[in-house]
């Protein structure tokens, strides 16, 4: 079940103990985070000059976001759900780049 929601909103405010880097605890538990659509996120780009060179998306994440919702998978460092893996895109990549302006160097 997805619990939050797409669009920004509110800020999501949660305690991690453990970092998602690797073992050991965090010194600040507290993490508050926002929702960024899609759009949101590429209409910032293209705003401010920025030009996509690539995007995709995973079924995959470096580290175990939802406890139990998630698996690890056999001999790498990544995580997907559990069930149905392939309902929904996990993180994504995005590569951009300043464009040029004429007649500037």
């Amino acid at each position: 079940v997805i619990s939050y929601d797409y669009f920004e909103g509110q800020a999501l405010e949660e305690n991690e103990e453990e970092t998602y880097a690797g073992e050991g605890k965090v010194e600040s538990p507290r993490n508050i985070s926002f929702n960024h659509s899609l759009s949101e996120i590429f209409n910032a780009l293209w705003s401010n000059g920025m030009e996509i060179k690539l995007f995709e998306e995973h079924s995959t994440v470096p580290y175990n976001p939802l406890g139990d919702e998630f698996v690890r998978l056999d001999g790498i460092e990544e995580w997907e759900l559990a069930k149905n893996p392939r309902r929904l895109a996990a993180s994504y990549s995005l590569m951009a780049y300043k464009k040029e302006q004429i007649g500037t160097k």
